[in-house]
């Protein structure tokens, strides 16, 4: 009888050991996953935030020089109206041409139509280009600039139509920082209206770069931040066009996966899905998807990781825990 109340009680304290050694270690793996759950969140929230920084420097290049653009222009400028010019000019999206008659702008009390000396200066000084602009009906005409067309040229004559953002803002009175088409591709650029002392409306400056000279230090950039194992962050556009992703030959081609549609529908947020891509031979991993939207540029940042790659360390907790419970 003793034998036997003693055997049970031998039993029942392995029993009670073992259960206890198992929710220690239940207790540490679902520590050690939701630890490993927050890091990873707030890692790729971290990378988003940074990554919107570095792009949102760029701009900031444009604005900074757009200033002393202005300040160079200040007190220089005025139209001569009794004196227009008729121009042949050309929509740089549509390539329509019209007949239109301008007052002639003046800098120095020179006429600026065809006239580079003022805008070849600031570009001497900044690098990329300037524009002088004049407001027209059919938008704004460009009367002196560095911007080049197709055949080399200078794209004087050319302008941007009424339904471009960028004539939306500063028709308005109001500056235009972003990325915008001019002429021939896209740039990272600044408007300003620019006024004469009566305060009245002369016409428009314009620098910016273009998109492909900036996107070489983007793409090391962005490519560097690695989450998890293989994670990155790519960018598109609002039209699924890629145009950063470790792939190289993905970039300018039209993204038409689910995830893709997705985060160009809602701009901003996170979901897991399966991913539809056969980019890397990764389909049907299992991927955390983080996005955000940057406006100025029309850009979906997205920063994802494979669940099974930032799973690995709870895997290998969990086995560590088993083999010593065994040992």
């Amino acid at each position: 009888m003793a034998r036997s109340l003693q055997t049970r009680i031998t039993l029942f304290m392995c029993v009670a050991t073992l259960i206890g050694v198992a929710l220690t270690a239940t207790v540490s793996i679902l520590v050690a996953s939701h630890f490993i759950d927050a890091m990873s969140a707030e890692g790729v929230r971290s990378t988003l935030t940074e990554s919107r920084m570095v792009i949102g420097l760029q701009l900031d290049v444009q604005k900074s020089h757009l200033d002393y653009t202005e300040r160079f222009l200040r007190g220089r400028a005025g139209v001569n109206a009794s004196q227009t010019c008729e121009v042949n000019a050309e929509d740089q999206i549509s390539h329509d041409r019209v007949r239109v008659r301008i007052p002639s702008l003046l800098v120095d009390g020179v006429p600026v139509l065809r006239q580079t000396d003022f805008v070849d200066q600031v570009a001497g000084v900044l690098g990329g280009t300037v524009t002088l602009f004049q407001f027209i009906p059919q938008g704004m005409l460009r009367v002196s600039t560095t911007v080049r067309k197709v055949d080399g040229s200078r794209a004087v004559g050319t302008f941007i139509p009424t339904n471009s953002p960028v004539y939306q803002a500063v028709a308005k009175g109001e500056a235009f920082y972003g990325r915008a088409f001019v002429v021939t591709g896209w740039f990272f650029t600044a408007y300003r209206p620019f006024f004469g002392r009566d305060g009245r409306t002369l016409g428009v400056l314009y620098v910016g770069i273009p998109e492909e000279e900036v996107l070489p230090g983007l793409r090391q950039y962005l490519l560097s931040q690695k989450i998890g194992m293989t994670g990155f962050v790519p960018v598109f556009d609002s039209k699924m066009r890629q145009i950063i992703h470790p792939l190289k030959e993905l970039e300018g081609t039209i993204r038409q996966s689910a995830q893709h549609e997705r985060m160009a529908k809602e701009k901003k947020g996170t979901f897991v899905a399966t991913q539809d891509s056969t980019a890397g031979g990764k389909q049907g991993r299992s991927k955390v998807y983080y996005f955000d939207y940057l406006p100025a540029v029309d850009w979906i940042l997205c920063s994802s990781y494979y669940v099974d790659e930032l799973d690995a360390p709870v895997r290998r907790l969990r086995q560590a825990i088993i083999a010593s419970s065994l040992a």
